[in-house]
């Protein structure tokens, strides 16, 4: 197998029903990875214990697989930042352990990046599984960012060189993508939707179920934007305001599903 200079980045939190998928979708990869950071965030299953075992099963050759384990749980950006810091690779690649990867993503992704070395960051499109959006390829711009999120972490190859990190608290990642585009770093958005995830939007399980406060840390960041750049404060004032719509539309949304299922 033909190994490519890019580190995959999973932080876990109990995440023993699902991780094995996620880091099966990595090691099936058509390109082989250089090496794979999993940081277990405190969990309290035996998730580290399973994907010991899994390991083991392997015969095929591996890439350099490092399994760091937290005194005290910080969070998925914060963990994300300890193996960012750690690794030798040319690029980073980050999933989640409740997410995964279609088999020629990573080979897609590095190719593009070889391509446009002005380019640091790469993204793409995202489907439940069995369905897929039509996309094109394109440049993300700061004030698009702004009114709507369109990069998921679980999609995002960058170059290490980049300085900027992840910061604590929800939202963590919309805000990282925001500088990196205030510090200038171009953003691409390929054609290809090669990751899956396996949770409905707005659904309760996972972050983006704490809906309350996921508008706060949402609004906040904007606002930490606006303060970088005051430039941006029209543009960031109604980006806010249309976030609180969406916001609204959320619990709608959340709400109509409940009486669904109970009336199902």
């Amino acid at each position: 197998m033909t190994f490519v200079d890019v580190a995959v980045i999973i932080p876990v939190y109990n995440g023993a029903t699902t991780i094995l998928r996620a880091l099966e979708s990595v090691l099936m990869q058509s390109v082989g990875v250089k090496e794979i950071w999993i940081i277990d965030d405190c969990s309290s299953d035996n998730t580290v214990a399973l994907i010991s075992d899994y390991l083991q099963g392997f015969t095929e050759e591996l890439p350099r697989i490092n399994i760091l384990c937290s005194d005290t749980n910080c969070g998925p950006g914060l963990s994300r930042n300890k193996a960012w810091d750690l690794s030798q690779a040319e690029y980073i690649a980050f999933l989640d352990a409740d997410d995964a990867w279609a088999h020629d993503k990573i080979e897609l992704q590095i190719k593009s990046m070889h391509n446009d070395s002005d380019c640091y960051l790469t993204c793409h499109g995202s489907f439940f599984p069995r369905t897929i959006k039509d996309t094109k390829p394109k440049m993300v711009e700061l004030k698009a960012l702004l009114f709507r999120n369109t990069i998921y972490t679980r999609t995002v190859m960058l170059r290490r060189e980049i300085p900027l990190r992840f910061k604590a608290g929800l939202s963590e990642d919309f805000d990282l993508w925001i500088r990196c585009l205030q510090e200038g770093y171009q953003i691409r958005f390929l054609a290809e939707p090669v990751a899956y995830h396996f949770k409905k939007d707005f659904s309760k399980a996972g972050i983006s179920g704490q809906l309350i406060k996921h508008e706060y840390w949402e609004i906040r960041r904007v606002f930490a934007a606006i303060r970088r750049s005051p430039s941006l404060i029209l543009i960031g004032i109604a980006s806010i305001l249309f976030s609180i719509l969406k916001f609204f539309r959320r619990i709608f949304i959340r709400l109509i599903r409940t009486l669904m299922r109970q009336e199902a």
